[in-house]
């Protein structure tokens, strides 16, 4: 859906941010890497992204931080920004919904 939109604007159908050699996350090549953090993201005309995400141990299990930091190029970068904002809130949302029942699902013990 995202490819038909934004074509007619000049922005690439397919993002290819060039890899760092550090492999992807899904269409985003890794900038960093440790034990516990790991920085995604990629530079476009319109606007440079970074996903920064953090696990750390906690009482509980792990505390999951996922913060994202744009640099808006031009005037379509802030329009293009402002359109998907809430979109990739609820993208977000969902994605560390799904983690975490994922991982209820491994770590559950099986009922007798």
């Amino acid at each position: 859906m995202r490819n038909g939109i934004v074509a007619p604007f000049g922005l690439k159908k397919s993002i290819s941010f060039s890899d760092r050699g550090l492999g992807k996350i899904g269409m985003f090549p890794i900038i960093s890497s440790t034990g516990t953090e790991v920085v995604v993201g990629g530079d476009d005309k319109h606007l440079d992204s970074r996903i920064w995400i953090s696990i750390q141990p906690s009482l509980k299990g792990s505390e999951v931080t996922v913060s994202t930091l744009v640099k808006i190029n031009n005037l379509f970068g802030r329009v293009y920004l402002f359109i998907i904002m809430p979109f990739h809130k609820l993208l977000t949302r969902s994605l560390l919904e799904r983690a975490v029942n994922r991982r209820d699902k491994v770590h559950r013990k099986p009922e007798r």
